[in-house]
């Protein structure tokens, strides 16, 4: 019996060390922000997606180049955008959560984005939005986690998407009326982001992004989602 006891404790050690080495991420926006189409008119839908993850080594994500995301990104997770949370207009926000069990797919200190889409395969015209942490923020890097020996699952590593332009570093769309940086048009109304519709060409988007899609459930149930 001493060979099986063994074995089971080498076993529990590993067990113990596993789900030692965790953490949870959350990412959300403000609460009743007024979120914009690039008509500057539309809000935002259910269509919409709030896609959390990093882009290759060595790829740098800039409006010349949109045809070249989808290769390049890699997904935590999604969180559906939510107009109107038991109908009131005032509450319409976006939150999800994912848990960061190691470093295997994500290098820690990797840049994370926020990446709006109104659809996961382009036709047409899509509606995109692509912002990060300001680097000059202090305390609020969008950076990925370190896991290892890491038991961060409470409190998470919550990241914000606030609508205060000098919060973020806005890639494509915009965040705050009148802010600097990315790509948008100024309507008549206040907003506090803002998608921007996606030019052409298009066309080998919509090839890319569903097999992309397809990789990135597998990543996430590799990682394990919470709710």
């Amino acid at each position: 019996m001493r060979i099986p006891i063994a074995m089971g404790c080498v076993l529990m050690g590993m067990a113990v060390e596993r789900s030692a080495a965790a953490v949870t991420i959350v990412w959300d926006g403000e609460v009743g922000a007024t979120a914009l189409q690039s008509d500057g008119v539309t809000g935002w839908t259910s269509q919409y997606v709030v896609d959390l993850g990093v882009f290759t080594s060595g790829f740098t994500p800039t409006v010349a180049n949109l045809g070249d995301w989808g290769a390049n990104w890699l997904s935590l997770g999604t969180a559906s955008y939510s107009p109107a949370p038991g109908g009131d207009v005032a509450s319409a926000n976006f939150s999800g959560s994912v848990v960061l069990e190691d470093n295997s797919l994500f290098d820690a200190g990797t840049q994370v984005y926020m990446w709006v889409r109104n659809s996961l395969t382009i036709s047409g015209y899509g509606e995109w939005m692509l912002v990060t942490d300001d680097a000059s923020s202090a305390g609020d890097d969008w950076l990925i986690p370190d896991t290892t020996f890491s038991d961060q699952t409470t409190p998470a590593v919550t990241w914000s998407m606030f609508c205060e332009a000098g919060e973020q570093t806005v890639v494509f769309g915009g965040i705050e009326s009148g802010g600097t940086g990315g790509e948008w048009d100024a309507p008549a109304t206040a907003w506090c982001y803002q998608t921007h519709f996606v030019p052409e060409p298009a066309g080998t988007m919509a090839l890319v992004l569903p097999a992309l899609f397809g990789l990135g459930v597998t990543r996430r149930r590799r990682m394990g989602m919470v709710g």
